[in-house]
């Protein structure tokens, strides 16, 4: 479904009364710089406002990207001053500060997230179950 047109916002609507959770699916190929990272969490965290439900990222074809793109979203998370500073080093200008910029305002609002990375060869989907489980579990632990 897309979070932002009317019919599906409307369907979710009536699914959040009940144990919903939505799965964010970013393309990996679309994820290849920082400053794209900090873009697809910004646009995850307004699909959760905007459905009002708990929304869990995942990255499709993981396979055909570079074998570090997990542990960048896993920096923005967890090290935010590092992912600043690489975002600083790869690129100058008016998108690159931007960037960096809604990285350090984001580290003070953005919940603590686990990525699940998938594709046809690598099969993640055990991950993903157990990503969408811990939603619903008590320990309410998504990092």
């Amino acid at each position: 479904m897309f979070a932002f047109r009317k019919f599906d916002s409307s369907i979710i609507s009536q699914l959040s009364s009940h144990d919903s959770v939505g799965i964010f699916i970013l393309d990996a190929l679309n994820l290849q710089k920082p400053s794209n990272i900090v873009m697809a969490i910004l646009l995850a965290l307004a699909v959760r406002f905007h459905l009002d439900i708990e929304v869990v990222m995942i990255i499709n074809k993981i396979d055909l990207t570079k074998e570090n793109i997990l542990e960048d979203i896993r920096q923005f998370f967890f090290d935010p001053g590092e992912f600043e500073a690489k975002i600083r080093m790869i690129g100058t200008g008016v998108i690159s500060e931007l960037s960096s910029q809604l990285a350090h305002i984001s580290k003070e609002s953005l919940p603590h997230s686990r990525i699940v990375g998938i594709s046809t060869l690598k099969k993640n989907f055990d991950d993903l179950i157990s990503l969408i489980h811990d939603v619903f579990c008590g320990c309410g632990d998504l990092t």
